[in-house]
């Protein structure tokens, strides 16, 4: 009964949250042209084997620079989502490109989007679906398990593809935790779909994060075939839609926390469902 009743009031606080963001006013950024993708023919290819590429210092500068102090103000700052995600994340805020203009800079001026394109193969415009900023502190967050995003982070149909940047804005350790894990070459594993399935059961937005508990055997299954890497702020790990990711908890006993901020991409043409 008390989960019912938990699920109850995270799901009127996140409304109450999106009402909020829908009545602030969006940042006011001079556009520019996207910076071309800086891609090798090998990175397309791996891209498309592996499901993901890993791209060091693709953010770097004075636009680093001003990103992570956006991102520790923005750590530092309350919401209602504070509340919803507490016991996984100790901060995270969406739609945040509206807000800040550090961010918005990033996800429409970098090379971002014209990666997307090209990875996709892209020659119609490309979308800003959904951007997430996360803080994850020490052990008394425990993040999120092996997953595919569910519709309240993907909130496009499943035949619309698409690319997520993971954007490292704390340096990241192995030896430490609090960075992220894929799952290599996600969509040619023969167990993918039946892993994709036990989190999305009936539409239980409940069961993304619960791999571990709902199915031991996937986990296993793919925690044997996942990565993880030392990153640096402006590094990002860049995944296709479908790729199983998980947080990767603390080894450690600290107090520190780590930054991280997430663009996900579409094609003009998809189409939008879930919680936008």
């Amino acid at each position: 009964m008390w989960k019912w009743i938990f699920a109850l009031v995270g799901l009127v606080l996140a409304l109450l949250y999106n009402m909020k963001v829908s009545q602030q006013p969006s940042v006011i950024v001079t556009l520019e042209k996207p910076l071309p993708a800086n891609l090798s023919e090998e990175d397309i290819a791996t891209f498309r084997r592996d499901g993901f590429i890993l791209k060091k210092g693709i953010v770097a500068g004075d636009q680093l620079k001003g990103l992570v102090t956006a991102g520790e103000n923005l750590y530092q700052s309350h919401s209602l989502l504070d509340l919803v995600f507490a016991p996984s994340f100790a901060k995270l805020a969406m739609q945040v490109w509206r807000q800040n203009p550090e961010f918005a800079r990033v996800a429409f001026q970098s090379s971002f989007p014209s990666i997307t394109a090209k990875l996709m193969g892209e020659e119609d415009p490309i979308r800003i679906l959904k951007d997430g900023f996360f803080g994850f502190k020490g052990k008394s967050n425990v993040g999120c398990g092996f997953h595919v995003d569910d519709k309240v982070f993907w909130p496009a149909r499943d035949d619309s593809g698409g690319v997520n940047f993971w954007l490292a804005l704390s340096p990241m350790r192995i030896s430490e935790g609090g960075g992220i894990r894929v799952v290599n070459q996600s969509l040619a594993q023969p167990f993918a779909d039946e892993c994709k399935q036990v989190i999305r059961e009936g539409a239980d937005y409940n069961r993304t994060c619960r791999m571990e508990e709902l199915s031991p055997s996937c986990h296993e299954r793919l925690l044997a075939n996942s990565v993880v890497y030392d990153m640096e702020p402006g590094d990002a790990l860049i995944w296709d839609r479908w790729t199983f990711h998980r947080s990767e908890p603390f080894q450690v006993e600290t107090n520190e926390h780590k930054l991280r901020y997430t663009i996900r991409y579409v094609p003009a043409s998809a189409t939008a469902e879930g919680r936008l």
